[in-house]
């Protein structure tokens, strides 16, 4: 079973393919590698409109990276497909929304 332990006791552990109630709502898509050792997740920021992808291992959060300029969306549906892993666990690839590019404004208007 894959776990995470929150505070490195082991007295609490969470599933590494379950997510808490409180973050539910933040998280956009989730899939496990095919050997189920490694999971990738896309969340939102609980305020504002930040985009990150994170990974985790079944010693918990291996690296995390903010993706707002680059996507705003992750699509995890039947037309788009959702998100793969390579075949060695290594890459993952998806197809996400492109971030609207910032306006310019005019300040004397």
């Amino acid at each position: 079973m894959n776990t995470l332990s929150l505070d490195g006791s082991g007295l609490q552990k969470i599933k590494l393919n379950s997510v808490p109630d409180e973050e539910s709502n933040t998280l956009l898509a989730q899939t496990s590698s095919e050997s189920g050792a490694q999971q990738v997740r896309f969340r939102k920021a609980a305020e504002g409109k930040d985009v990150f992808i994170e990974v985790w291992n079944d010693n918990g959060i291996v690296s995390t990276l903010k993706v707002t300029d680059k996507m705003s969306k992750v699509m995890n549906d039947v037309v788009f497909g959702g998100i793969k892993w390579s075949v060695d666990g290594r890459k993952i690839v998806f197809v996400g929304e492109v971030a609207e590019i910032a306006s310019y404004k005019n300040p004397w208007d």
